[in-house]
């Protein structure tokens, strides 16, 4: 976001590499919090996710509310917890 990418960028293309990690698995190795935003990629990488998004390949919109995010997050920790559970001290 340092460069000028907008929210919704940066959203469209982590799911356009996710969707692309579904149909390639090979293309996980490069799924890190780095190689999709290196500068040197970006211009490539927004308008490849903005032509799928375009498309009917990226299905419908998901927008999540602040409070959708937090539920979620409560759920995972929920989840975690029951899977990890801590040792008494």
């Amino acid at each position: 976001m340092a460069e000028g990418a907008t929210v919704d960028q940066l959203l469209v293309v982590i799911a356009y590499a996710a969707d692309e990690c579904r149909r390639k698995p090979e293309a996980l190795q490069w799924l890190d919090t780095v190689t999709p935003f290196r500068p040197r990629n970006w211009e490539s990488r927004l308008a490849r996710a903005q032509a799928w998004q375009a498309s009917a390949k990226a299905g419908p919109r998901v927008d999540l509310t602040a409070d959708d995010l937090e539920r979620r997050r409560a759920e995972v920790a929920a989840w975690e917890a029951s899977q990890c559970p801590r040792e008494a001290s």
